[in-house]
């Protein structure tokens, strides 16, 4: 359940890579870079944290380099969070059916 959690909290923390990188500022800005930073200090085991923390400073790197178009990081962004949406929902379905299989 609490890896759920911590899933949720990275979708919901984390801002759309589609919305923010079209701001040339998006990879240079302190206080996303802060916010990544305390989540991964919060949950320092948690793999799918870690996994999109890499893919954002990847990606950032990458558009900043021009090696990769901006319409191409927020594809691959995007593929990831809904990765990690249906992984949620599916870890979340689990934990219930558990839950209620117990109960019967």
């Amino acid at each position: 359940m609490k890896r759920i959690i911590v899933l949720l909290a990275l979708l919901l923390a984390a801002p759309c890579f589609a919305e923010e990188v079209q701001s040339p500022h998006y990879c240079n800005d302190e206080a996303e870079w802060t916010k990544w930073r305390a989540l991964i200090s919060k949950y320092p085991t948690d793999d799918p944290l870690w996994s999109a923390y890499a893919l954002r400073v990847g990606l950032c790197d990458m558009v900043i380099k021009e090696e990769i178009g901006t319409d191409r990081a927020i594809t691959l962004f995007d593929r990831y969070l809904n990765a990690l949406k249906n992984r949620a929902a599916n870890l979340e379905l689990q934990e219930a059916l558990k839950k209620k299989g117990s109960e019967i």
